[in-house]
């Protein structure tokens, strides 16, 4: 279990704080006030999530392996796994799901 203190010192990374401002706090928001209507889509969700958030992660682990991009350590938290850190698994499992919140919306707003 992570201690408060472990948790704040998280804070000093500027990607937990990109994270946290845009992907985790849109993402409570929207589920907040429509989880009624997003429950009608929750083999979409699991669908979608699942199918990006696998290849996101080997389309980032290939660009690693063969030098496109890299990550600076110091930069990052978490362990490396597969020589990205944990924070891009983290995103690469919730971005989709706040996208398909936001498109979902739209769609429901054009009807």
């Amino acid at each position: 279990m992570i201690s408060m203190s472990e948790l704040f010192s998280l804070w000093h990374y500027p990607y937990v704080r990109w994270l946290v401002f845009f992907v985790f706090f849109p993402s409570l928001i929207l589920w907040l006030f429509n989880w009624k209507y997003f429950l009608q889509y929750k083999r979409t969700f699991l669908a979608i999530t699942l199918f990006t958030s696998i290849s996101g992660a080997i389309a980032e682990i290939v660009a690693v392996g063969i030098h496109l991009w890299y990550y600076i350590p110091n930069l990052h938290f978490g362990p490396f796994i597969f020589g990205l850190p944990l924070g891009e698994y983290v995103f690469c499992l919730f971005f989709p799901q706040e996208l398909i919140g936001v498109l979902l919306l739209l769609r429901k707003a054009l009807r």
